[in-house]
């Protein structure tokens, strides 16, 4: 079995080899890994945990680990100070679990027969000296090396997620925002729909090849549109699941294809379909 790589570069009407490249496989020292074989190393580093013994929680390191751990700002990158790390952090009796292996898939990636990593979202419970217990959510990405018949832990990150500013917004709040803008729209009033937009929003408008970046700008485009007295739908949303994506606690996005249906002034209606994104 061999690596092989071809170029080919036409001349006239025929494709000539202009590079090749070929190499033999490197043959495997062992057995690929399982997925099972990488969760089962997680799991031996929280048992770890559970002995409250650092120097046990040092062992599931290799001699050149790497971590970089949740409560401290510090690299450590040698024994000792893992140990030092451990000291302290075994104090509150940790005891992890991966919320993506709950039900799903975890994150396991098989690099190579004796390298693989696991990453994603973990739950630590941690206990407080007068017993109270508490919840900390860490993002988590292990390197594991196989030495010997043994996984050690070559590289660890860890660092805890932000904690939102408020709960997180739902598709109704992002679908509602969309009404009140199109109820602005009914007012015919140029300032009040301006109000639905941030100070510092960008208006990439239908009717207009001119970007507005001001209120002032917003103000005037509307003030022509609205003659139009404009009623828009969108039509992913009749029917189906509108394309909505959050984002962020406050920030989310609202996109595809809308109608207006729009009046002349002598009263006859056009629809109008766009493109549209929030």
């Amino acid at each position: 079995r061999v690596r092989k790589t071809f170029v080919f570069h036409k001349m006239g009407d025929d494709w000539k080899i202009l590079e090749h490249q070929s190499s033999v496989l490197p043959e495997p020292e062992g057995p690929a890994p399982t997925e099972k074989d990488i969760l089962d190393a997680f799991a031996t580093w929280n048992a770890a945990l559970q002995t409250l013994d650092p120097e046990k929680v040092a062992d599931r390191y290799a001699p050149d680990a790497v971590l970089l751990p949740t409560l401290s700002n510090t690299p450590r990158n040698t024994r000792a100070e893992i140990v030092a790390y451990f000291v302290d952090f075994l104090q509150k009796k940790p005891v992890g679990v991966f919320e993506t292996i709950n039900g799903s898939s975890p994150n396991v990636k098989i690099l190579t027969h004796d390298l693989a990593t696991l990453s994603g979202i973990a739950k630590f419970t941690l206990t407080d000296k007068d017993g109270s217990k508490s919840d900390v959510r860490v993002r988590k990405t292990f390197v594991f090396h196989k030495m010997g018949d043994d996984w050690k832990i070559l590289e660890h990150q860890s660092s805890v997620l932000p904690e939102p500013e408020g709960p997180a917004p739902t598709e109704k709040d992002i679908l509602d925002a969309f009404a009140t803008w199109n109820a602005a729209l009914q007012t015919l009033d140029p300032e009040k729909v301006a109000d639905r937009y941030a100070p510092d929003a960008v208006l990439l408008p239908t009717l207009s090849n001119t970007p507005r970046n001001t209120r002032a700008e917003i103000v005037a485009y509307f003030v022509d549109f609205l003659q139009k007295k404009p009623v828009g739908v969108f039509e992913t949303i009749n029917g189906s699941s509108p394309n909505v994506k959050i984002l962020t606690h406050d920030l989310a996005t609202l996109s595809g294809i809308a109608k207006f249906t729009l009046t002349d002034k002598d009263g006859s209606k056009s629809d109008v379909r766009v493109r549209k994104t929030f």
